[in-house]
């Protein structure tokens, strides 16, 4: 019975704001503002999202375009040092002992 009377006591008050014609269209243009338009709320927080992922994106390419062009550096001023440390390639009189620190 209390849920009953709590309306019964706001229904005065609220019939009052629906019949203001200014409050009744403000709360339209609020809600479909909100919800249906086409820039709604959840439309332009879901694209926030996105950029905001995107941009991060970005940041982690460009360190990996740093990183490769360092690479490519290192690879054209050396290459022999580059071929004999990843392809083990080798003179005819020479050896190649392969160490691996592994850390336990």
């Amino acid at each position: 019975m209390q849920l009953k009377e709590i309306f019964l006591a706001l229904k005065p008050k609220v019939s009052k704001l629906w019949y203001n014609k200014y409050a009744l269209a403000l709360v339209v243009f609020t809600v479909w503002v909100l919800f249906f338009d086409k820039f709604s709320f959840q439309t332009h927080r879901s694209l926030s999202h996105s950029i905001s992922k995107l941009e991060q994106e970005k940041i982690q390419v460009d360190e990996q375009i740093i990183e490769t062009k360092k690479q490519l550096f290192d690879i054209e001023n050396n290459k022999e040092k580059y071929a004999r440390e990843r392809y083990y390639m080798h003179k005819p009189n020479e050896e190649i002992i392969v160490i691996n620190l592994e850390e336990k």
